[in-house]
């Protein structure tokens, strides 16, 4: 994160007290990079085990509304006032999703906990319930949650689970399976990937640079934050790779005829049944193969998940950096407490009458 280009542009200006300043935020957030992976996952994990969470809050589908990009340049009461009254139910985005308004929520929330960061001698605030610096980790943990969902192309589109296409069962085996057979070397490759993304040397599409120039151009009129227009345009761009997903799915991970078992062929869907262990060797064609030769299935996946957790990460430390830069003097103090879980945030418009 220290290669962000406004972080760097920071530092040439900074006098030595604000220099202190940024070495610690940076260090608290590596210091407790362990803690912000696991707050990550309380959402998928915590609040779906106590059933508060809904799921429109993790998904939108950008196909509904491939030619109705103006209506969404606003917040979202204002914007679901105008489609819900049109809804036969009056509830279209509980249909759609609302994901990227909670992006936008819990980057604001993150803001707050570092703008209203008490300032005080750090020993005075050893005990205070939460501490101060646990509920900045909180935020950020939670917000990278949700910027992460938005990498996904399944929950940006209608049919996240391949059903229409025949492929039921593809949005867990591309999330999950996936990655879960990738984690050896993921994090490294993921580093290598966004680190050319934030400082945009060579020049690319996904970097930092240019996102944020063309959420600025599709998404940002007066009215609506650069970091809702960030969101619109991740979703927007993940969406757009739902196609080259299932693609690599249909060749690599369903199985060929010869390799179905009973429940895959009593089913007309492609479910889990029909699919290859992600560790199964094919080789370019999709034809599975004997141990010497090819890639596993994961690996033929392989580029496009390390592409778009990388844009993730470089999207999730700029609003990380930015919401620091909006609080250049919030010095965070070290504190042991470790968030084991949290309670459940309502979407903002939920605690709207």
């Amino acid at each position: 994160m220290d290669d962000h280009p406004a972080l760097q542009d920071y530092r040439k200006k900074a006098n030595p007290n604000q220099q202190l300043i940024l070495d610690t935020f940076l260090q608290t957030l590596y210091r407790h990079r362990l803690e912000l992976a696991h707050i990550s996952n309380l959402p998928d994990i915590d609040w779906k085990i106590k059933k508060v969470d809904s799921l429109p809050t993790h998904f939108f589908h950008w196909d509904s509304f491939s030619n109705l990009i103006s209506p969404l340049n606003s917040d979202y009461l204002t914007v679901s006032k105008q489609f819900d009254a049109s809804s036969p139910d009056g509830h279209f985005f509980s249909k759609i999703g609302y994901l990227p308004w909670r992006i936008e929520a819990f980057y604001q929330r993150y803001r707050t906990s570092l703008t209203q960061y008490p300032v005080a001698p750090c020993a005075s605030l050893s005990d205070t319930k939460p501490h101060p610096t646990s509920t900045v980790l909180r935020e950020a943990g939670l917000l990278s949650h949700f910027i992460a969902d938005s990498t996904v192309p399944f929950h940006g589109i209608s049919d996240y689970d391949g059903v229409l296409a025949g492929q039921k069962g593809v949005h867990s085996y591309f999330e999950s399976s996936l990655v879960d057979a990738l984690e050896n070397d993921l994090p490294e490759r993921i580093r290598k990937r966004s680190l050319p993304l934030l400082s945009g040397k060579p020049k690319s599409e996904y970097s930092l640079k240019e996102m944020r120039t063309r959420s600025a151009k599709l998404f940002a009129p007066p009215t609506t934050s650069w970091s809702l227009a960030m969101s619109f345009y991740l979703i927007k761009q993940s969406a757009a790779l739902a196609p080259e997903a299932l693609a690599l799915d249909r060749r690599f991970a369903l199985k060929g005829p010869t390799e179905k078992d009973r429940r895959c062929w009593i089913s007309s869907d492609a479910t889990d049944a029909c699919r290859r262990p992600p560790t199964t060797l094919v080789d370019s064609s999709g034809r599975r193969i004997g141990p010497k030769g090819g890639k596993t299935v994961a690996v033929w996946h392989e580029a496009l998940i390390v592409n778009q957790l990388a844009i993730g990460a470089v999207i999730l430390a700029d609003f990380l950096v930015s919401g620091f830069l909006e609080s250049p003097q919030t010095h965070l103090c070290p504190t042991s407490q470790y968030v084991l879980s949290t309670e459940f945030e309502k979407p903002l418009h939920e605690s709207n009458p």
